[in-house]
């Protein structure tokens, strides 16, 4: 059994956590570092600001854990929960192998959960009502078992409290009804919106989103997912984590790529844009129809020799976010990995009234808001930290 210590936590957050792969030795183990993010926001009273513009570098902080992998595993995904009932904070690592392990991050303790009730290859995941979302996205997914819920039970028997997992039904695009898969039907984008969940996922025919119109929706029902699957066919699809049950919701794609993030003072949530192939920062309100962008910010521009290699937008609460964007900085490199580096910038929402002819994502005469872009930091990455990373 795993027990979780608990810990309160304000509404803001002020660290992200950078999860790294470390493959060294031919092996592979992951750490877990805790980046302190509030020095990035500038007060504007401090006479001292300095140049947005510019970029500092910072060191990357002693790992706060360490985890290591067994020989015959593909490696390990991380998944985020953050606990409203108590402000908690869980990092929970899961492995094709199904099994689990559960890192306190008040505690600093890591240990392990019980096993997943069906291996989950290619997983996404997101956060509803304190449970953990965890649907497997691979071709090898079907329908009775590729999505399942990590969920806290200690109500009839307090000595059995802890995390288990709960089989949910599976969406409809997972396969044909009768276990035979249908190509192409991976999720590829993530959002955490308050007490609900979106996900979204490429279009089948070129991966760039089509804005459609499409009918309101209550955001804070469940979750989304707009999959590729050719005997689903291209549209959205809705979980009622309530009702259990999924629904299709139509023929239209979500806007954003990547995970997307609620700002609830403006009602409007970020992401980063399908539609320009920039992958820059976007904002589109999804309670309305149709879902266009209503406005486009950059966040970092690289040099050109740099290669991208993985970008992740984390929410701090207050309208702050945290941009990560990961880099290969070595031109000569044909493969691409070395010298990396993660950019870490500071984005902050602000909402204002509304001014004729503004069109700084003005929402038709109502209100204004402004992305206000703070510090930009350079973390320098060994070399043996050139694998698969996670922004939580």
């Amino acid at each position: 059994m795993c027990l979780l210590t608990t810990s309160m936590a304000g509404k803001e957050r002020s660290h992200v956590h950078l999860c790294l792969t470390d493959y060294r030795d031919g092996t592979y183990t992951y750490t877990v570092h805790h980046i302190d993010v509030a020095p990035f926001f500038l007060r504007s009273d401090d006479p001292d600001v300095p140049d947005p513009g510019a970029m500092e570098e910072a060191v990357l902080p002693p790992p706060a854990t360490r985890l290591a992998t067994r020989p015959e595993t593909n490696g390990l995904e991380f998944h985020h929960l953050l606990r409203a009932a108590d402000g908690g904070d869980m990092i929970v690592a899961t492995d094709d192998q199904r099994r689990t392990l559960i890192y306190d991050v008040a505690a600093r303790a890591v240990g392990p959960g019980h096993m997943l009730l069906s291996d989950k290859r290619v997983p996404v995941s997101a956060a509803v009502a304190d449970r953990l979302y965890v649907l497997d996205t691979s071709h090898a997914a079907r329908r009775a078992t590729c999505f399942e819920a990590l969920v806290y039970d200690g109500v009839e028997d307090p000595l059995r409290a802890d995390w288990y997992w709960r089989r949910l039904p599976g969406p409809p695009y997972a396969d044909d009804g009768i276990g035979r898969p249908l190509p192409g039907s991976r999720v590829t984008a993530l959002a955490v919106v308050g007490a609900g969940i979106w996900t979204t996922t490429a279009p089948a025919e070129d991966g760039v989103a089509s804005v459609r119109p499409c009918s309101r929706l209550d955001p804070r029902r469940g979750v989304w997912t707009t999959p590729k699957g050719a005997g689903a066919g291209p549209g959205t699809y809705s979980f009622d984590t309530e009702r259990q049950a999924w629904r299709r919701e139509g023929d239209w794609e979500l806007p954003f790529a990547g995970k997307a993030e609620l700002v609830p003072g403006c009602n409007l949530w970020f992401g980063f844009s399908r539609a320009d192939g920039s992958s820059s920062l976007c904002a589109a309100d999804l309670a309305a129809a149709p879902h266009r962008a209503c406005g486009v910010w950059e966040d970092f521009r690289p040099p050109k020799e740099w290669f991208s290699c993985g970008r992740h937008l984390v929410s701090l609460g207050s309208g702050k976010l945290c941009v990560v964007r990961f880099f290969a900085t070595d031109p000569l490199d044909k493969w691409r990995r070395r010298d990396p580096v993660a950019i870490i910038t500071a984005m902050e929402v602000r909402t204002m009234p509304a001014c004729d002819g503004d069109d700084d994502g003005g929402r038709g005469g109502e209100r204004r808001i402004k992305v206000v872009k703070h510090m930009s930091r350079c973390i320098k990455l060994p070399n043996y930290n050139k694998g698969r990373n996670w922004v939580l």
